[in-house]
């Protein structure tokens, strides 16, 4: 009999951590105990400057502050 192909595998349902939420959409960035969903940002010394939420395209710095929404970069204080 021959192999059918796997266009329909079965995929890994994602479990929801509350202590991994992203503080704009409340999305959670939890993907498996060792990984999570942040994406790291980089600067041009290749140096981690902070990362981004995959859902809503907010950006942080390293100690978790808003720095830009959906590509607006250098967001004053409030």
């Amino acid at each position: 009999m021959d192999k059918q192909p796997q266009s329909h595998m079965q995929q890994k349902k994602k479990l929801a951590n509350s202590d991994d939420i992203c503080p704009i959409c409340k999305e959670s960035l939890y993907l498996d105990s060792e990984y999570t969903q942040r994406v790291g940002l980089i600067d041009d010394d290749e140096e981690v400057i902070g990362w981004m939420c995959p859902h809503c395209e907010a950006s942080f710095d390293t100690d978790d502050k808003l720095t830009g929404l959906k590509g607006y970069i250098g967001l004053g204080e409030a």
